[in-house]
């Protein structure tokens, strides 16, 4: 593992051949591919230390958690399961669904004293509305939870 001392030392990667070279690396240089290694080895050998480092990695506490509190690194996780949330969040039908939640909860917002009996039935129509397309904006996703990136308002 990347950040324990029982990991494997680094390997450079033979683009051509698809293997990995048995030389020691005593640099990383720009425009090679590696793997293995240690993250002393790895500020040892480019000085790069805290936040001046950028780490990409694909579990939430052995790579990121670990990068973050004991060397004091920026992390990006790289999850796939996501991958297909996001693209239903980028499809028309959903965009649209935002932005009329969004009007719709500002209509409700702003007409919460309104009085007579029309306006009243207006605005419980807009709340009913709101309530069905919230639901409908939410079973997009898991229906049980909705989406993994929701927020109180949001599917």
């Amino acid at each position: 593992h990347f950040f324990t001392n029982n990991a494997q030392p680094f390997r450079e990667l033979d683009i051509d051949k698809n293997v990995f070279l048995w030389d020691t690396v005593d640099r990383l240089e720009k425009g090679k591919i590696y793997a293995g290694g240690k993250v002393a080895d790895f500020q040892s050998l480019t000085g790069w230390m805290g936040g001046k480092v950028m780490y990409f990695g694909d579990h939430p506490y052995t790579d990121l958690a670990d990068a973050t509190l004991h060397h004091g690194w920026h992390t990006a996780a790289v999850i796939r399961e996501l991958e297909p949330e996001i693209e239903k969040m980028n499809t028309e039908e959903f965009k649209w669904g935002v932005n009329w939640q969004q009007i719709l909860m500002a209509l409700v917002e702003e007409n919460q004293d309104v009085e007579g009996g029309e306006a009243k039935q207006t605005l419980e129509e807009w709340k009913s509305e709101l309530r069905t397309l919230q639901h409908g904006l939410k079973s997009m996703f898991n229906p049980h939870f909705g989406s993994t990136f929701r927020t109180h308002h949001n599917p």
